[in-house]
Parts: C-alpha cells; structure tokens; sequence
C-alpha cells in the first residue's frame, strides 16, 4: 500500500461492481426459518425435541429472534458489494471500504451446525432429481404419495397425536433440512436423498448439515465456478453473474439468514436498525409460532449506515475453530494471492477506504444518497390492474440515481 492509504491498490481484489453502482433487486428466498418456530410450539417437552437441541440443529433454536426475520435489501446489498476471488469456498464482501469475511468458519459460528468434512465419495448435487414411484424409504416414514410436501407433513405433526415417536422426529428433521437449511424451490417438499438418509437417525444427527447447507447457500450468492456455455464467448461466470443481479428478481437457495445474521454480528450499527436492539428472546424463548412483527433493515438503513460517522466493520468475527474433524477446510480449495494480500492488512489494522478497491460492473446508476433529514421525493410506477396501465404516486426516497 502507498503512503496514500485512499488511493487504488492493484493488488486488492476486484468489485464484482464499481464503488455506489449497486443493482437493487428483488430476492426470492427459499428458505424458511419461521419453521423452526412451528417446529418449538408443536415439539416443546417432548423427548424427541431434547434429542434435537442435544444434537448440532439445537443452535438453530437458540439463534436470535429478533433478527431471524428476513431482510432481502440486506441480504442483496451485501451480495452486491462483493469482490472477485478465485476462492471457491468463501465470499468476501466490501461495506464502504471495509471488507467482510462470509466462509464455512462464520456459517459454523453462527449456527452451531456441525461443518465437518464429508465422508469420502460424498458430493453435494447441483440438482436434486425428483422420483415417479416411493422408495422403501419413502413409503416407510412419509407414505405411498410422492407429491406430499413439507406443508402436508407439518400439517401431520400438528394434527395427529398418536403419531410414532420414532416418525415425529425423522419428519421434524426433514422440515429442518428442507425448509430451512437446504431450500431449493419456492413449494417445500421433502428430498428423496435425505428421506434415504434419515432412516439411519444416528447418521442423519451426525451428518454434517452445516457444511451441505452453506455449499448450497454460497452457490446462489457469487459467481458460479463453471458455467454452462454462453453464446457469447466474451462472457465469463461474473460477468454473466453480474447480469443475473441486475435482473428483476433472483431466487436464493440454501440459508441466506446466515449471512444477514453476519452482517448483525460484525456491523452492530444494523442492530440499531432493529425496533428492540436489546431484545434477547431466542427462538427456543417464543411461545407462539412466527416471528415478532419486528421491521426488517430496509435499503433506506443500509445507505444510512453507509454514511454514519459510527460505523464499525468486524472483517472476521471469529478465528477457525480449533477442532480435528476438518470444520473450515476444503479439500480442493485453490490459492488467490489478492486474498493473501488482503488477510495481510487485515491482521496490520489496515483502514480500508472506498477508493482502494477497483473495478466492477459500471452499468448501474450512480447512487448518491442523502441523510434522512433531506430526503427528496420521487415518484413511483405503480400497474393499474383494471386497466393494465401505469399510475404514478409520490413515495420518499433516500438515495438518487
């Protein structure tokens, strides 16, 4: 780095966007964490749920309420603010200047899952292939339909009181993996693979979830590293990337919450952003299944944050566990020398800035965001139903493009 601490340095890593050039699109997240509440009311003292908290899923039931209600403007910004590495394992995000580390050692911190290494032969597919007929597997703990979702079997637990202990708990795990953990489709059903799995009930507590979700969730997050071909052979995996945030919408699979949980834990000024910041109430403390209508952090906040003289970046929230069973490690992980370079600042106490990092994507408006005590006004297109045209209404706005 030069004696100018604010000037460009070639050998950071790249934006996946120019500095305030951000797409602001709508999320589409799979993933359902108020299951786990459903799961607590319907559960509580009852050995099969002990056995559940006793086991690595026990952290999810102890994450903080408050916060667990999705926030997609917090979520998509921090995707947005990314950089370019040739990691594979591990998104690194930029909030203004200051770098944020999201990778399997935060995924574990913050859930509690067991991210330990695969057995060896085990690959987690890209596409989960769907079944004509039930399986031995599939007949003996969810039935003869193979159309059954994740709704239907809540809908069991809830309503059939004689239901097998043995079934209850297997079917409460399948809701935990394929309604919060592994979501791939906006209609949750139950994967074929997983039903496998858990009739080996020791296995399936023992697996390790955390690593299988946190593939699944960074895989929709940042650039894929192969892509199928593209008709343009200009185009690589960011660049096509970069075209796919700036559409209208986009889905996410896995558990995004964890990121959104990140950002809480390493940028405190969001908890300020909260209704009740103070609030300590876990999952495992509601005793009525939801959330709290609590306000989620809007795109208003996160500008806000962007510009507050009080704002505090924690790159890396805690050092990699210190354990034997492989948690953190990867096998096929490939070196990216910016990235050393960067660690290397990090651990001097380096104060990044906006202007040390380069590159991006340069197509979106230029936003210019204004404290809230000025905001202007602009107006909104809103589709008239009935007529199929556009109405304009005036709405408050906090940033111009």
């Amino acid at each position: 780095m030069s004696d100018d601490d604010t000037s460009p340095d070639h050998r950071l890593l790249a934006r996946l966007f120019a500095t305030d050039r951000y797409p602001i699109c709508r999320l589409n997240v799979y993933s359902k964490p108020d299951t786990l509440t459903v799961l607590r009311n319907l559960q509580r003292d009852t050995p099969e749920f002990d056995q559940i908290l006793d086991s690595s899923f026990g952290g999810l039931f102890r994450l903080p309420a408050n916060r667990a209600p999705i926030s997609c403007k917090l979520i998509q910004a921090l995707i947005a603010r990314q950089l370019v590495t040739k990691h594979k394992y591990e998104m690194w995000t930029v909030f203004v200047g200051q770098p944020l580390h999201f990778s399997l050692n935060e995924f574990q911190s913050i859930t509690g899952l067991n991210c330990s290494l695969f057995e060896e032969g085990y690959e987690t597919p890209l596409i989960e292939a769907s079944v004509k007929e039930p399986d031995i597997y599939w007949k003996r703990w969810i039935g003869d339909d193979v159309k059954t979702t994740c709704a239907d079997i809540a809908t069991w637990l809830r309503d059939d009181k004689d239901m097998p202990n043995d079934r209850r708990i297997r079917l409460a795990l399948l809701l935990i993996v394929d309604c919060v953990l592994i979501a791939n489709h906006q209609t949750h059903s139950p994967t074929p693979r997983y039903v496998k799995m858990v009739d080996n009930l020791e296995n399936f507590l023992n697996f390790p979830w955390g690593r299988e979700s946190f593939i699944k969730t960074l895989w929709s997050m940042r650039p894929p590293n192969v892509i199928k071909s593209s008709k343009n052979k200009e185009e690589g995996p960011v660049q096509l990337f970069c075209k796919q945030l700036q559409q209208k919408s986009i889905k996410l699979n896995g558990f995004p919450l964890v990121l959104q949980l990140l950002a809480f834990r390493a940028i405190p000024l969001f908890l300020s952003k909260l209704p009740d910041p103070c609030d300590a109430l876990r999952i495992i403390d509601l005793t009525t299944e939801g959330f709290p209508n609590n306000a989620a952090v809007t795109l208003n906040d996160v500008l806000d944050s962007e510009i507050d003289c009080n704002l505090v970046v924690n790159p890396m929230i805690d050092p990699p566990p210190s354990v034997d069973d492989g948690s953190g490690e990867w096998d096929d992980e490939v070196r990216d020398r910016k990235v050393e370079y960067m660690l290397k600042l990090i651990e001097q106490n380096h104060v990044f800035v906006k202007q040390n990092w380069l590159g991006g994507d340069a197509s979106c408006p230029l936003i210019v965001h204004e404290p809230f005590h000025t905001k202007g006004s602009h107006k909104k297109h809103i589709i008239n139903r009935r007529k199929g045209k556009a109405t304009t209404k005036p709405v408050v706005c906090a940033y111009l493009a």
